[in-house]
């Protein structure tokens, strides 16, 4: 949360100089920084991917769960939260499994 509000800070400070202008949007090349630049750019009303969808989006299992909720085929996968479920996402992923 403090890198979102120092960033904003930042950005809302560019073209206070009398030089540049404003900013009208918000790259990244790296794929950590995603999430955060999705999230400047809401707050800032530029253009970019809703949060929700880049958070989908890294989570192979939301994003699985999504695909299927529209009809979209999806490998067979299973969501194990403890070393209980294994044998049972098994029965259900089958083998060889990731």
């Amino acid at each position: 949360e403090k890198v979102l509000n120092d960033s904003l800070d930042l950005i809302k400070g560019i073209g206070q100089d009398g030089v540049t202008g404003e900013a009208d949007g918000i790259v990244t090349f790296v794929e950590l920084s995603v999430p955060l630049v999705a999230r400047l750019c809401e707050r800032l009303g530029l253009p970019g991917p809703p949060p929700a969808a880049v958070d989908a989006a890294r989570d192979k299992h939301a994003t699985r769960a999504a695909l299927k909720r529209v009809g979209l085929p999806t490998p067979r996968n299973c969501l194990i939260r403890s070393k209980d479920e294994v044998q049972a996402a098994a029965a259900h992923v089958g083998f060889p499994a990731v």
